[in-house]
């Protein structure tokens, strides 16, 4: 028996399919995905958890955290506050994932990790909040002696025939069914999985995140486990 678990890493939600496989078969398969705790600016001592308007003794409007008894601040120590609660916010956030994540892999205790690879984002600050996720679950395998194969997102989508499976699938949609969907292509990828029989006990509701990380065990089964 080898106990494997797939994860799509994402500073948002982290999809993770854990699976039990034995002489070829998967024995068993769930899903599970891990969000970030929300962060509160009040652990920092700000009575408002958003920004609220107020005006500088100049008379500009902006929109600050404030302390107890405070009416009003300066430009410039506003900008320093939001400096300081997007440092901590993203703090909480790693520290979040990594807690939750470890815990599950405590639980698990894999013979195998599973990962898409980094991709680098729009934004510079989520590719380097991914990076520190990534370089957790790094240390963290690296501690236990566990091995983790990584995977491009070009090679997983192209080990399928996703031209056809989109088609297909927006066929059977109706415009305002389409609409709603927050990802055509990943809304079809998962429903593409979920109709194989080999993953008929896994949650239809599972979200988008927790089918990209099946898309990673999947592909590593057939080409690993089933040799096709």
């Amino acid at each position: 028996m080898i106990k494997v678990v797939a994860l799509d890493l994402s500073t948002t939600c982290i999809g993770c399919t854990f699976a039990w496989v034995k002489d070829k078969r998967i024995k068993r398969i769930v899903s599970k995905s891990i969000r970030p705790k929300r962060y509160d600016p009040k652990e920092l001592g700000f009575v408002n958890k958003s920004r609220k308007k107020i005006k500088t003794p100049n008379g500009l409007e902006i929109n600050a955290f404030l302390y107890e008894g405070e009416t009003s601040i300066s430009k410039s120590e506003k900008l320093k506050r939001d400096v300081l609660v997007r440092k901590e916010k993203r703090l909480c956030q790693i520290e979040s994932i990594n807690k939750q994540l470890n815990k599950l892999l405590e639980e698990f205790s894999p013979d195998l990790i599973l990962v898409e690879q980094n991709m680098s984002f729009r934004s510079q600050t989520s590719t380097k909040r991914l990076g520190e996720v990534a370089g957790s679950l790094h240390f963290y395998a690296n501690s236990k002696d566990i091995p983790i194969k990584e995977f491009n997102l070009n090679t997983l989508r192209g080990s399928i025939d996703l031209r056809n499976i989109r088609r297909e699938f927006v066929k059977r949609k109706t415009v305002e069914e389409l609409k709603k969907l927050k990802d055509v292509t990943k809304a079809s990828i998962r429903d593409y999985l979920l109709s194989l029989n080999r993953y008929k006990t896994l949650d239809k509701g599972i979200n988008l995140d927790e089918s990209d990380s099946l898309l990673v065990f999947d592909y590593w089964y057939r080409k690993e486990i089933l040799k096709k």
